[in-house]
């Protein structure tokens, strides 16, 4: 890292801050559900739609859930379901376009949900033409989604729901969806939560489990005893074999999970068992991340010469007591602003070359503590106290691994933040891994170093314990409770902070 100081190391020093958001309680949770409700095709006796179909509106009255997204549905079952589920709203479009085929219908409680925006998109190289099929698809694979805004108190959330191929050999194709899936899922912004439901006709572990698991969370294996079988498809035999339906979350975590296996009247519904989950919308979150000055300096002589430096102009020193320097620091204060150092300068004249910008500095004293503040045009603040914070939205940094691969590294951080791992640069590749997100969002890098971390990861959140407990499920261990927060250690070795919000007085910027 040090040998890439000028192009890289600037970013260590970056500190982004979600936009946080003040509700006035905490919301009802959220009744989702996923069920393959098995076309119509089949001929024999219980198998039948018209056999079937009351038995499929008993288990939507009885759970009522907020949404509900369907896979194999056909508009004949989208008609029947929609007279007899009074209240309950859906949409939709067949995966060759149009209104024929199956769908990816999405139902929705009226009452309880409105859709802000809606549309498809196809798992191909070209997601935005209907019916398109690539990678040996035999089929037109897709994803219907929505904005849904909540009624009672106005959060919106982001739901999508889509049906993988469905043959063994068709593993490399559902990778390829999922990977296509993650990456839209990833270019969202960060502060909306995402529901993905779905038959993915894979079970977990594999790749396309993992592709998805690293921008989302299983909600089975949130909670700690889900309702139910494991297993979901039993091809009307009642008894499953395979775990192929699942629903993903990123935003919100689940407070119960129920697999309904249960007989309607002796009917079974469908061939799958349908999906319940009660979602509860994480705490606000704001991420900083924070890195002391000294660790962004060179090592050996010049980080020596640099702190000699910048004790000679009063920055850096340990706070003096006596009730001179008291004196002296409040003479200064009212008398004149003292000059920055060449360490201030040096740090400024590079912030200014990463951003591009032009940037005014000032220095100010506020009883022992020097404080230097850079601000940009955009509004953008970076403020030295002891360390460094960039409150912007937008930032880029990079993470040093020191004993682990940058790609086990890359899957820890990728859930923990909300991003997708990119593959290594090059095949065999152990050093680098990109970590990407939206445009406008966080452009974060994993570095193989051989030293130690340098860079301090604050988590900045409204329900430290809640957040502590996400980021165990991820692998993260707590290594003990200090003051006023946790200390963690990151499944890779990296220890860093959960830690309560502050800095409200300076709000996050909000960017395009």
């Amino acid at each position: 890292m040090l040998s890439r100081f000028r192009t890289s190391a600037l970013c260590a020093l970056l500190a982004f801050a979600l936009p946080a958001v003040t509700w006035a309680a905490s919301p009802a949770p959220l009744k989702v559900m996923s069920f393959n409700v098995r076309t119509p095709a089949d001929t024999d006796p219980g198998k039948r739609w018209q056999d079937r179909r009351d038995a499929m509106v008993k288990v939507i009255q009885q759970a009522h859930p907020a949404v509900i997204g369907t896979q194999e549905l056909v508009l004949e079952q989208a008609n029947y379901l929609a007279e007899h589920l009074p209240g309950y709203r859906w949409f939709g479009e067949g995966r060759r376009g149009g209104s024929g085929d199956e769908h990816m219908g999405v139902f929705y409680d009226s009452k309880v949900l409105a859709v802000e925006q809606s549309g498809n998109f196809w798992l191909s190289d070209t997601p935005d033409v209907a019916g398109s099929i690539s990678w040996g698809n035999l089929f037109p694979r897709m994803v219907t989604w929505a904005v849904f805004r909540r009624l009672d108190d106005g959060r919106r959330f982001y739901f999508m729901n889509t049906h993988l191929p469905y043959r063994d050999e068709d593993e490399p194709r559902r990778i390829k969806g999922a990977e296509l899936i993650a990456t839209r899922v990833a270019a969202l912004p960060s502060d909306l939560p995402v529901v993905l439901t779905g038959d993915f006709n894979s079970e977990p572990g594999g790749g396309t489990y993992q592709a998805f698991t690293r921008v989302l969370q299983d909600t089975r294996r949130q909670v700690k005893s889900p309702q139910g079988p494991r297993l979901t498809f039993h091809n009307f035999t009642g008894t499953a074999t395979a775990e192929l339906d699942w629903v993903l979350v990123r935003g919100f975590h689940a407070r119960s999970f129920f697999t309904d296996d249960r007989r309607i009247d002796g009917v079974l519904p469908s061939d799958h068992f349908p999906l319940r989950g009660s979602l509860a919308q994480q705490a606000v979150q704001r991420l900083v991340l924070v890195a002391r000055l000294a660790d962004a300096c060179a090592d050996g002589e010049e980080h020596r010469n640099a702190d000699k430096a910048a004790s000679q102009h009063g920055i850096g020193q340990p706070q003096e007591t006596d009730h001179r320097s008291h004196r002296r620091q409040h003479q200064q204060h009212h008398h004149g602003h003292r000059q920055p150092g060449p360490r201030q300068a040096r740090i400024t004249e590079q912030l200014t070359r990463w951003a591009g910008l032009p940037a005014e500095s000032e220095t100010s004293w506020r009883r022992e503590r020097v404080r230097q503040r850079t601000r940009y045009p955009t509004g953008t603040l970076i403020e030295r106290r002891r360390h460094m914070a960039h409150r912007s939205r937008l930032a880029g940094f990079i993470i040093d691994c020191q004993d682990t691969p940058a790609a086990d590294s890359a899957r820890f951080w990728a859930a923990a933040l909300g991003l997708v791992a990119e593959p290594a640069r090059a095949e065999g590749d152990a050093e680098y891994a990109d970590l990407i997100g939206a445009p406008a969002g966080l452009n974060v890098e994993v570095q193989r170093v051989d030293h130690p971390s340098r860079v301090h990861l604050d988590i900045e959140s409204d329900d430290i314990n809640a957040e502590a407990e996400r980021l165990e499920k991820l692998g993260a261990r707590r290594v003990g409770f200090v003051k006023r927060w946790w200390v963690m250690e990151a499944p890779t070795g990296h220890r860093f902070c959960i830690v309560r919000m502050r800095g409200h007085d300076v709000p996050a910027n909000l960017w395009p």
